[in-house]
């Protein structure tokens, strides 16, 4: 959840992703009883924890948003003309 959270919230660092999970506990506990992680074992998680799970996630997230909603990502038209 924590991934899900930095990268949807496009959060700047460790100390953003753990205080706001802190602030929204509440509604975070309604998903299998999640609680928001201590900064210390985050940040060992983030050492230790291979990058491929969390690269495979946003790729698998990414490809969901968009069968949802092609628009997603910026697969847009634009509503007016460049000048060239």
């Amino acid at each position: 959840m924590s991934l899900l959270y930095a990268q949807l919230t496009h959060a700047l660092g460790l100390n953003d992703v753990c205080d706001a999970l802190h602030l929204h506990c509440g509604p975070l506990s309604a998903l299998r009883g999640a609680t928001p992680p201590a900064k210390n074992t985050f940040s060992y998680a983030n050492r230790t924890r291979d990058p491929k799970m969390a690269e495979q996630l946003f790729w698998a997230v990414l490809e969901h948003l968009q069968t949802l909603q092609p628009a997603f990502a910026g697969h847009h038209t634009p509503r007016f003309a460049f000048r060239s």
